[in-house]
């Protein structure tokens, strides 16, 4: 209701489509309710096969109200690449921003990781900036998921998740890919295939470019 009529797009940023015809977009647009500049938004459109828009859902914009997290509105909604997964059920995970804090959303309605919360590390919160920066998520049709975050602290910050749980944090050593430890994070993707397997880039803290994308 908060959308006016006739809002055009201005961009498409990420698009994800699966084989019931569901696609859901990330992007930004010109709301003609409001003064000001584009807003983000997270839309679900339903096509038919010959992709004839059956319907349309915006899932998210700007003031799209949190109940769980006590009412509080989103600011924005993260365009970068491989911050939006989607898998065959419609199910969704994103990233956005409810204030100044970025978080993990599942289907609008489950906070997966938040800004200056608890992570899977004991006594490290994720970082104020670190979900935005660093955002990656991989979601299966089985409802599991794998993201990348960083940590507050000083040092090893670089963490990759699994099901909540941590699956590589930068100082781990992964013997078959280097006898150095982990380093930081990268732009690379995470997948988490319908097998439970984790595929994502990582490089080591040699400094020398040593880098390979690995499953598990």
């Amino acid at each position: 209701p908060r959308i006016g009529a006739s809002s055009p797009w201005v961009f498409f940023n990420i698009v994800k489509m699966n084989a019931s015809n569901t696609m859901t977009v990330v992007g930004q647009f010109n709301n003609t309710a409001v003064t000001g500049n584009r807003e983000d938004i997270l839309i679900r459109y339903q096509l038919d096969s010959a992709g004839n828009i059956l319907s349309q859902t915006v899932l998210a914009t700007k003031d799209t109200p949190m109940p769980m997290l006590g009412g509080a509105k989103v600011t924005l909604v993260n365009q970068a690449p491989h911050t939006l997964a989607m898998n065959k059920h419609g199910e969704f995970v994103a990233v956005m921003s409810i204030g100044s804090t970025a978080a993990y959303v599942k289907n609008m309605n489950t906070i997966l990781a938040i800004e200056t919360g608890e992570s899977p590390v004991p006594g490290r919160l994720w970082r104020l900036g670190g979900i935005t920066i660093t955002a990656k998520i991989g979601f299966n049709d089985f409802g599991e998921h794998a993201f990348t975050g960083s940590l507050d602290g000083d040092g090893n910050n670089y963490l990759l998740t699994k099901n909540g749980q941590k699956f590589v944090q930068q100082g781990d050593i992964l013997p078959l890919f280097s006898t150095n430890p982990i380093g930081q994070g990268s732009q690379g993707p995470v997948y988490i295939g319908n097998t439970g397997d984790v595929f994502f880039w990582a490089q080591d803290s040699s400094g020398t470019g040593n880098a390979a994308f690995m499953r598990n």
